[in-house]
């Protein structure tokens, strides 16, 4: 897709959106059942609009389902969505969740479904490749933050003209092992580990 997103549709699926995107918005219309793997960009929202669901991401993969015409379904595999609708308040889901909307009564469902239901090759994380031109740190690290959903704290850090060129591929090093290089190369430390959260420091 435009942006980097992808989508895998059922078939007999569609989608139309407008490209390049509009007012800064990632717009997709979706009549069939795609699952989508979304490109992290806080400032263009990303939204499905499936009947009269409105399943909006920033950064996550989760299925559309409308080919039932009694039912529509959300399912998360990985992030965070939202999912909005006429008939009900706004329900944000978790991995792992499926909301079902009945299009007849409105009613709406929230259940849990088991890791094993759903498609090993949907739930296998794509390789992140970032590429940088004389990029700050600051926006480095931020971007990362927002890639990942860590804490990398670097307010004990002077990142002040500090930037990079290079590209860091998540198939060819960790992420830790591409911040140790950040670190290296600008007099900065680097301290914590993934589970927890990173800490930047000057040396």
């Amino acid at each position: 897709m435009p942006d980097g997103s992808k989508v895998k549709l059922a078939a007999n699926s569609r989608i139309r959106l407008a490209s390049p995107y509009i007012d800064n918005r990632r717009d997709i219309y979706l009549e069939g059942e795609g699952t989508f793997t979304v490109a992290p960009d806080k400032a263009r929202p990303f939204a499905v609009h499936s009947g009269s669901l409105v399943t909006t991401a920033l950064g996550t993969v989760f299925r559309v389902n409308n080919k039932n015409e009694a039912i529509t379904s959300v399912r998360l595999i990985s992030g965070r969505v939202v999912v909005a609708g006429k008939s009900f308040s706004n329900v944000f889901l978790q991995p792992g969740q499926e909301l079902r909307l009945n299009n007849n009564s409105l009613a709406v469902e929230v259940r849990k479904e088991e890791l094993k239901t759903i498609d090993p090759a949907v739930v296998k994380p794509q390789p992140v490749v970032l590429n940088f031109v004389k990029k700050p740190l600051t926006e480095i690290f931020n971007q990362l933050r927002q890639q990942y959903g860590i804490s990398i704290s670097d307010e004990n850090a002077n990142l002040q003209n500090a930037d990079f060129t290079g590209v860091f591929d998540s198939s060819k090093e960790s992420l830790e092992s591409f911040l140790t290089t950040l670190c290296d190369l600008n007099g900065l430390k680097l301290v914590g580990n993934q589970a927890k959260g990173y800490t930047i420091q000057t040396n």
